[in-house]
């Protein structure tokens, strides 16, 4: 074959491959080395616990990363709920690496673990019947659970353009579709102080939260409410480092 028939062969064979869909486009804040922000919780109008966010720069395989640590204990003297979980990211497109999460109370034990592949992540639940496992695809707009209020920093989000996408829980071994929405900036008083924030709407099956993120510098969660729940957390200390 002629060079000039071969190279317009090449270049329709490249031109018929559909291009893999890209993942969001982001603008993150300038991640700090370490921050750890404590919420309160509220639950019925009652504070029932404490809601922590750990947030630490690491490298994977030699590459910059971002370690995110949560931990809620929340409930009656006789009925503490323990949920702690730990997402490994990729920086800076924040694509999941590892989790793994643990749920304990009087009346139960399960943990789980995501670890994920190129095209798709193997979940597995530990429980008192031994260890259970399912793979799920994964692609560029999938992002785990653990990191989704982390992710929301991320997202430079426009009024009327919602964005959709997909949240793998490990503990469901499903995968959700999901949608944020940017409601506007509001002025937001807590009890470590008054934030302008950016107020977004986070839908999941049909359940909607509001979360409120300082508007400017590391853009932290300063207020989470789930109305169908009565539920709400409110930012009560910072540290960064």
């Amino acid at each position: 074959m002629p060079r000039t028939l071969l190279t317009i062969a090449v270049l329709l064979a490249v031109a018929g491959c559909p291009k893999p869909a890209a993942g969001p486009e982001l603008d993150p804040p300038e991640w700090a080395a370490t921050e750890i922000t404590q919420l309160r919780v509220i639950a019925g109008g009652d504070t029932v616990g404490d809601h922590i966010i750990q947030l630490h720069r690491v490298e994977h395989d030699g590459v910059p990363a971002l370690n995110i640590i949560t931990e809620t204990m929340a409930g009656t003297a006789d009925h503490i709920t323990h949920d702690s979980a730990w997402v490994l990211v990729r920086l800076p497109n924040l694509r999941p690496v590892h989790s793994a999460r643990r749920i304990s109370n009087p009346e139960m034990d399960m943990t789980f673990e995501l670890v994920y592949g190129r095209e798709q992540v193997r979940v597995t639940a530990l429980g008192p019947d031994g260890p259970e496992g399912l793979d799920l695809p994964f692609g560029p707009l999938d992002f785990d659970n653990e990191q989704v209020t982390t992710l929301i920093r991320a997202l430079p989000l426009e009024p009327d353009e919602p964005f959709g996408f997909n949240i793998i829980i490990g503990a469901v071994g499903m995968k959700v579709p999901a949608e944020l929405e940017l409601i506007g900036n509001e002025t937001v008083e807590v009890p470590v102080g008054t934030f302008e924030c950016r107020r977004v709407r986070l839908t999941i099956a049909g359940q909607s939260v509001d979360i409120w993120y300082e508007l400017d510098g590391l853009r932290r969660l300063v207020r989470y409410e789930a109305p169908v729940a009565e539920l709400v957390m409110e930012l009560v200390a910072s540290v960064v480092n």
